[in-house]
């Protein structure tokens, strides 16, 4: 979508899913329930973003 949008492809990159981010504000979402996985989405905050609100970054100076 944000390529669609305009932005550089090569400047754009995923971190992977939130499960697998270890710093200080990791968010414990799965765990195990008598031998099965269980995942608590609704720990993870989530926001809208308002892409209207964005503004492009240039290499350009």
């Amino acid at each position: 979508m944000l390529i669609a949008l305009g932005w550089d492809a090569d400047k754009i990159y995923n971190i992977g899913g939130y499960w697998y981010y270890d710093g200080k504000n990791k968010v414990q979402v799965k765990r195990k329930k008598d031998g099965k996985d269980i995942y608590d989405f609704y720990k993870v905050t989530y926001h809208d973003i308002d892409f209207d609100a964005l503004t492009e970054i240039s290499d350009e100076k």
